[in-house]
């Protein structure tokens, strides 16, 4: 993966469900690969020894490039023979006593499906983007933001449709969802959807998908996207959590 003619190899966190929301685990760790020959290992670490975070959004850190095909091919060098290889992680677990956190969960909030219905779509496929009304879930505010032209990856070839969090305008605000994102199939109910979650701040107070719908399927009539000139745009938070700073020295826990 992005080490082209290269091995990649990676440390993912496990079993993540049991850790509170918000969880985090910082470590440090070494990656090898077993010369079965001269029974010894060739190993690999981020320099220094760095201390990496894994995270809801983050769970896997490792190497790109982590040994040359050709050089893992070379039967002399001892990482495969008969077709058997041994691969292995040494990791270190970090306590950390420093700012953390505290974070206010709400499941299922009240009012958290909310429904833009964009008529006159057509006159307005120059706007970029095209912004809703304000939604309020639960005591957050919230809008949808569509590219009718999309952005990104999507860049004239779909539509693109992010969920926009209102309240965050200073930095030291950050607010956790759990959504979908979907543009209704006003037919057939096939609509086209995906989810994701994401922390909210400041400076990053938006976020969704380039290429929600691609614009031959919003064009095709049969597929139900687009009726009478109008696009439903909906979003709906499963969870949601704002945070606030407090020292901790550790919030949540978890096994070694």
């Amino acid at each position: 993966m992005n080490g082209t003619d290269h091995i990649s190899l990676y440390l993912s966190i496990v079993d993540t469900e049991k850790y509170c929301l918000g969880w985090e685990v910082y470590a440090t760790f070494k990656l090898f690969v077993f010369d079965q020959i001269r029974d010894k290992f060739l190993t690999i670490q981020d320099a220094e020894g760095m201390i990496r975070r894994f995270h809801d959004i983050k769970m896997e850190w490792g190497f790109d490039k982590f040994l040359p095909l050709d050089s893992f091919n070379f039967l002399p060098n001892g990482y495969l023979v008969n077709d058997c290889c041994v691969f292995g992680a040494e990791v270190f677990v970090h306590e950390r006593s420093a700012k953390r956190d505290y974070l206010s969960m709400i499941k299922e909030p009240s009012n958290r499906i909310m429904t833009w219905k964009i008529e006159n779509f057509s006159t307005q496929q120059d706007k970029a983007p095209i912004y809703s009304r304000i939604y309020v879930v639960g005591d957050l505010k919230w809008k949808l933001l569509v590219y009718p032209k999309g952005i990104y990856e999507g860049a004239n070839k779909a539509i693109s449709v992010f969920l926009y969090s209102v309240d965050c305008v200073t930095p030291d605000l950050k607010i956790f969802a759990e959504f979908k994102l979907r543009i209704r199939d006003q037919i057939d109910n096939k609509h086209a959807e995906e989810k994701t979650k994401y922390w909210f701040s400041a400076a990053f107070s938006d976020w969704g998908f380039s290429q929600l719908l691609l614009r031959e399927d919003l064009e095709r009539a049969c597929k139900g996207f687009l009726v009478e000139d109008t696009l439903i745009v909906e979003a709906e938070i499963m969870v949601m959590s704002t945070s606030s700073s407090r020292y901790l020295s550790r919030n949540c826990t978890w096994e070694d």
